[in-house]
């Protein structure tokens, strides 16, 4: 389980360091398109930048760190799988928007 501490964090970031690239391009392109989306997707496509969502990966990531660092320092390790559970739903949340947008960030 210590091992999924240290790693955890860093597969969390790599995953949100790939967005932070893709995400201004994607929500342009997706924005413009003749797609119907809900109105409330729309809005969040047409205020969203890099340094917004930079700020939300940013606090997300100390949150996490503070996280893992409680989870480890006390043994509490079902609070850390529920955790991993919780970025587990949030990829699912990927794949649903995929199949949604039929469209992947590239």
């Amino acid at each position: 389980m210590n091992l999924i501490c240290i790693i955890f964090p860093i597969v969390f970031m790599m995953h949100e360091l790939e967005e932070i690239i893709w995400m201004p391009d994607f929500s342009k392109r997706i924005y413009s398109s003749k797609k119907q989306l809900p109105k409330i997707v729309k809005n969040t496509l047409k205020e969203s930048n890099s340094k917004k969502f930079s700020f939300i990966v940013m606090e997300e990531f100390l949150l996490l760190g503070l996280a893992t660092f409680f989870c480890y320092f006390y043994s509490q390790y079902n609070v850390y799988v529920g955790i991993i559970i919780g970025y587990g739903i949030h990829i699912i949340g990927h794949v649903i928007q995929t199949l949604f947008l039929k469209e992947i960030i590239q």
